[in-house]
């Protein structure tokens, strides 16, 4: 991981790690879009995203700078963001029930796709033109 980003501050202010456990249900692992739109929250200033992946990074704004941020920085957010996290969903007979996310490489994977996807900046604009 780079030494300038902190996963766990990254996901400081998400409450899946919540005392309350009604604070700590985000959507099913069958829906990671849904979840990665949670994630996207903490990444967001003024409207605007502080995380972005173009031509194949990972970029995060400091608030001076874009530093570069590895996939696995980004993976560690995604473990931590779901680690203590809970979905309620229901079953074939349409008996509701309340499950653990705990997390997986598939989870994760499917979960990693869905953040490239939002965050994605066209190759094609310079970073002069998305930089603020």
């Amino acid at each position: 991981m780079t030494a300038e980003f902190d996963p766990a501050a990254a996901v400081a202010n998400i409450n899946v790690n919540a005392p309350d456990p009604e604070e700590r249900f985000i959507p099913s692992p069958n829906d990671p879009m849904e979840v990665a739109r949670l994630v996207i929250l903490d990444y967001l200033t003024d409207g605007k995203l502080t995380l972005r992946r173009w031509r194949g990074e990972w970029w995060e704004w400091t608030g001076t700078y874009w530093a570069k941020v590895t996939d696995l920085d980004v993976k560690a957010v995604l473990y931590l963001f779901t680690e203590h996290a809970m979905w309620r969903g229901i079953d074939k007979k349409a008996v509701p029930f309340e499950a653990k996310w705990s997390p997986t490489r598939g989870k994760i994977s499917n979960l990693f796709e869905s953040m490239e996807v939002i965050t994605a900046t066209p190759d094609s604009i310079e970073a002069p033109d998305w930089v603020y």
